[in-house]
């Protein structure tokens, strides 16, 4: 496959995966048909993002699983709060550098 292709692919892959870019890609192809909910859009919830070279499972699954929590932080205080927990976790877990960088 050519790499110019190869790239547009798996750029689309990432939109489609991505519930909100899936949305705002289709009223961008598709202006005049902005309330509809086309069967091809609906059928691509749960498409994997593109993998990146030297992925592995474990660090996809973890960078899926990052995706979602953060998108689900609503308030200011709840990554203030998460962090806080987090870098108490690291200390107890005797990860002393992962907590320092997890309070910057």
């Amino acid at each position: 496959m050519h790499q110019p292709k190869l790239r547009r692919l798996t750029h689309l892959q990432r939109v489609l995966a991505h519930p909100d870019l899936r949305r705002v890609w289709w009223l961008d192809q598709f202006p005049d048909r902005y309330n509809q909910h086309p069967d091809p859009i609906d059928e691509s919830r749960g498409l994997p993002a593109p993998r990146q070279p030297g992925d592995d499972g474990m660090r996809r699954d973890f960078k899926h699983f990052t995706n979602q929590f953060l998108t689900a932080l609503h308030t200011p205080q709840q990554p203030e709060l998460f962090l806080s927990l987090l870098s108490q976790t690291l200390h107890i877990l005797g990860q002393h550098d992962l907590k320092s960088t997890a309070a910057q």
